[in-house]
């Protein structure tokens, strides 16, 4: 019996969940994308890939309270439902490993996507008897940058009213000075207006950078001679001269 019993391992913590029972209807899902495209005078049309799709992975557990003094069940059902939630250090959920017996059914990386649990009555102390559950599994590949290839922009960020890059980078990264590094990228958009557009870059683009201090005094930047000072000024000045979105009426 022992042989035949489902294992989800937590890589990130080491902590290990062993099934009660057998896995039933276990099944799995292979797939890609295509799309079609039709030409003129072509009988067939012209079959196209697309991309590939995660491996999924679904079968249904059942736990079940063996005496009134028996916690397992509740225990390992709250640190499946734990697994599914984000985790706060790694800003993200943690990466599991599940197999079958001897591994002949089995996903190395993978998140839980989905857990549905269906409760059987209560014991007569208003505990839980027993659970049965469906769960899904996704197949997670880590995000590789290749060596020498530059990091791309992971999204962009239409700028809303009072944003600014310091409060965008905690948001999107946790660490408030990469909004400086951010700042730099957007030579253009020294302070943020409502509607601006803002890439924000892989966090891996960004870890390792170092935020610099940078102090300029402009008791130079008034007077006929051009100076740094004076055209920081005059730019700063022309910044704040351009039209600024004071309101927006939704329709």
């Amino acid at each position: 019996m022992a042989g035949r019993l489902w294992t989800i391992y937590n890589l990130d913590t080491d902590e290990k969940l062993v099934g009660q029972f057998e896995a039933e209807g276990l099944s799995e899902e292979w797939g890609s994308a295509y799309v079609e495209k039709w030409a003129l005078n072509r009988e067939h049309a012209i079959l196209q890939f697309v991309h590939g799709n995660s491996d999924l992975l679904t079968f249904s557990g059942r736990l079940f309270q063996k005496n009134d003094a028996d916690v397992n069940p509740k225990k390992k059902l709250g640190l499946l439902r734990k697994w599914k939630t984000r985790d706060r250090k790694l800003r993200r959920p943690p990466i599991l490993s599940f197999w079958v017996g001897d591994a002949h059914v089995s996903v190395t990386d993978c998140v839980i996507e989905r857990i549905s649990p269906t409760y059987d009555r209560p014991t007569v102390f208003g505990g839980l008897r027993g659970v049965t559950f469906s769960i899904t599994l996704r197949q997670w590949w880590p995000y590789d940058v290749e060596l020498g290839v530059a990091t791309g922009e992971t999204r962009y960020h239409k700028a809303r009213q009072q944003d600014y890059y310091e409060m965008l980078a905690f948001r999107e990264y946790g660490k408030a000075l990469w909004g400086d590094t951010i700042r730099q990228r957007h030579p253009t958009l020294p302070e943020l207006e409502i509607g601006d557009e803002v890439k924000l870059p892989g966090s891996e683009a960004l870890r390792g950078t170092r935020v610099r201090p940078l102090s300029i005094a402009l008791q130079d930047g008034i007077g006929q001679k051009e100076t740094p000072q004076k055209l920081l000024r005059e730019a700063v000045f022309a910044r704040l001269n351009r039209p600024r979105t004071s309101h927006v009426v939704l329709e």
